[in-house]
């Protein structure tokens, strides 16, 4: 990961193998951190993951999401929201893709 702090953009790249068989994956995130509002931080993302070859042999499988954080200093509070898309194939059956939406707080006291 890398952070440029004059400007808030980020970026992490993160890929593997499985020792044991061909699985193989690749990460990666864009991001942006700063202060738009005097209430706090915020930080928003982009991120892409692909993987093939996890649960068989010729399957694929893929997810990309939004997301966002913002901090609400006077409250200890941080408010997130995130959406993502994700996808799976292989050759022995066909599956929908599942879109997800997360949001909640957290709360430190």
């Amino acid at each position: 990961s890398v952070l440029h702090k004059p400007t808030g953009l980020n970026f992490t790249l993160a890929a593997g193998q499985d020792q044991n068989s061909d699985a193989s994956y690749i990460y990666s995130k864009l991001g942006w951190t700063g202060q738009p509002f005097a209430i706090g931080p915020t930080a928003i993302s982009i991120d892409y993951y692909s993987g093939s070859d996890f649960v068989t042999l010729g399957s694929s499988s893929d997810a990309w999401g939004i997301q966002a954080v913002q901090h609400i200093e006077s409250l200890h509070l941080e408010t997130y929201l995130s959406y993502r898309v994700y996808s799976f194939d292989e050759t022995l059956a066909n599956y929908q893709d599942v879109n997800a939406v997360l949001f909640g707080a957290r709360w430190k006291f």
